[in-house]
Order: C-alpha cells, then sequence, then structure tokens
C-alpha cells in the first residue's frame, strides 16, 4: 500500500508542498514504542506494571527543517506540540491515523548520507 507520512512541528518548517500539509517535514519512516512492564505469577492471575515509552523516532531527507532540529537539539528547547499523520496516497487520500505528542524536546538528530544512488542524504530524528 503505498502512503505518505507528514510530522507538523511547532516552530519547524518541512518542504511538504501538500495542500493539507504544506510546510511539514515529509517523513521517511517512523518509530515509536510503549511497552507495558508484565508479571504472570502462578495462581495470581496476570498483573500490569510500568509502562515505558520509547522516544519518537522519524527518517527524513535532509531539507530546511535539518537546521532548526539541530538547534532545538543543542540548546534542549521545548516543542509545545507535534502531529504525525499518516494517509493513503492516491486520488482520494485518506488519513487513517494521527498521533499528537505534546511538551517535546529534540533528543537526537543523526545525518548520515551515502553513494548508493539516494536521491539525497538523511537524517534520524529523536523527539
Amino acid at each position: 500500500m503505498a502512503y505518505d507520512i507528514f510530522l507538523k512541528i511547532d516552530g519547524i518548517d518541512g518542504e511538504s508542498m501538500d495542500d493539507k500539509h504544506k510546510n511539514e517535514i515529509e517523513v521517511l519512516s517512523w518509530r515509536w514504542n510503549i511497552h507495558q512492564e508484565s508479571t504472570m505469577h502462578a495462581g495470581s492471575g496476570l498483573g500490569s506494571g510500568k509502562v515505558s515509552v520509547t522516544n519518537l523516532d522519524f527518517d527524513h531527507y535532509i531539507d530546511r527543517a535539518s537546521p532548526n532540529l539541530f538547534k532545538y537539539c543543542a540548546s534542549g528547547k521545548h516543542i509545545p506540540q507535534a502531529i504525525l499523520v499518516m494517509r493513503k496516497a492516491g486520488g482520494n487520500p485518506l488519513e487513517y491515523l494521527k498521533y499528537t505528542f505534546t511538551d517535546l524536546i529534540v533528543a537526537v538528530v543523526s545525518p548520515s548520507g551515502s553513494h548508493n544512488g539516494e536521491i539525497a542524504s538523511r537524517e534520524t530524528v529523536e523527539l
């Protein structure tokens, strides 16, 4: 299935030209985990434990958002909100996933490049 991914970060513009997601970051891939620490004891049933939430990390082509992502990471500046949207691509695009994150910082910016025929260099960012 073809899909588009956009990330709108307060204070940081990307290069999307999409009508509904103008100036947002065009995301190539993303990862985010929430993990429930649970225990099972004989005769006691399943118990829940502490929840562990990881950073949102995403890959995108290096673009005009990159210098600001670097600055926010270096300074520890807080970001009020970021919204990640996935939608099915095509003639009638359907947004089917939306995550809203609040009170963030840029924790990691990791640019990379290669000569393997890719259009542009990428970077991985963690919020």
